[in-house]
């Protein structure tokens, strides 16, 4: 993948940095959460990833552009209204704010929600999943020799 540990380690600092375990007692997962986390929890997923471009300069530098489309996914077991507050709290503390990566990996240029949707637990009516869907562009310069 393009990039993407150095995102979800970007995420999982800020995360932790602000704090997210006080309203996601289930704490954030990647991928998939054990059958028996607690709720409310969060699924982290990487939906789509693509280099958009490539550049080059007279300088030795290489400069590469590449896009990923992020799903935050919310589980919560007390209603819609406080599955969605809880989804807010990540719209709080993610959207447009910067994610800080290692010098060697680039920079975030963008990071932005683009959309979301709540779906209710077939089995069980007090359950629900809210996905909130963010768009993450990159920029990661090197030299060639």
């Amino acid at each position: 993948m393009i990039g993407s540990a150095a995102i979800l380690r970007a995420i999982s600092t800020r995360w932790d940095a602000m704090n997210m375990d006080t309203v996601f007692t289930g704490s954030i997962h990647l991928g998939t959460a054990p059958r028996t986390t607690q709720m409310p929890y969060c699924v982290l997923n990487v939906a789509a990833e693509a280099i958009q471009f490539r550049t080059s300069s007279g300088d030795y530098k290489k400069t590469e552009y590449s896009a990923m489309l992020l799903d935050f996914t919310v589980w919560h077991n007390r209603g819609l209204l406080n599955c969605q507050a809880a989804a807010d709290e990540i719209r709080n503390k993610f959207d447009n704010h910067d994610l800080v990566l290692q010098t060697d990996e680039g920079s975030v240029l963008r990071f932005r929600w683009v959309s979301s949707f709540p779906l209710q637990h077939p089995d069980n009516t007090s359950v629900w999943a809210y996905t909130l869907s963010y768009e993450l562009l990159r920029q990661r310069t090197e030299v060639v020799n």
